[in-house]
């Protein structure tokens, strides 16, 4: 009678394992901190976006919107300075309130040096101010910068 030698062994099977154990365990931290890269990058892009898109409004319409900061309840608003109305988000039609604990969980707006924790963007597009807001997550920081001549939006 012939064997069939086609087979894996017990053995095989526990190194091929053991060895997919150790390459699993070598590669996860990694990827957990490239996860809680990207959710500092998303937070710092939603940012980015609604000063364009207040700056971009501003010089639209002709009128006076801004950004307002909020450290203690990271989140910020966007708004029309003369009615003090929140503006509607361009995409989901809701008010333009974004609340980091809510939507980007754990993220944390450190600080600010905004005059009034805000930015406002006059019908020419420049700033009131300029200044910087610092995000948080994880051990990981972004700035997010307003050039004050020009508007320029940046992050580091």
């Amino acid at each position: 009678m012939r064997r069939d030698t086609s087979a894996f062994t017990l053995v095989e099977v526990m190194v091929v394992l053991f060895l997919l154990g150790i390459i699993l365990a070598a590669a996860i931290p990694s990827m957990k901190s490239t996860a809680d890269e990207m959710k500092i990058d998303a937070a710092a892009q939603e940012v980015v976006y609604a000063i364009q898109y207040i700056q971009s409004l501003s010089i639209k319409e002709g009128v006076v919107y801004g950004v307002k900061f909020f450290p203690g309840a990271d989140s910020f608003r966007c708004y029309e300075k003369s009615s003090g109305d929140t503006i509607y988000h361009p995409i989901d039609k809701k008010p333009y309130i974004i609340d980091f604990d809510g939507q980007l969980q754990g993220v944390d707006l450190v600080s600010t040096d905004l005059p009034s924790s805000k930015e406002e963007f006059n019908s020419l597009g420049e700033p009131s101010s300029g200044g910087s807001v610092i995000l948080g997550y994880a051990g990981f920081q972004k700035t997010i910068n307003v050039s004050a001549v020009t508007g320029m939006v940046s992050v580091q």
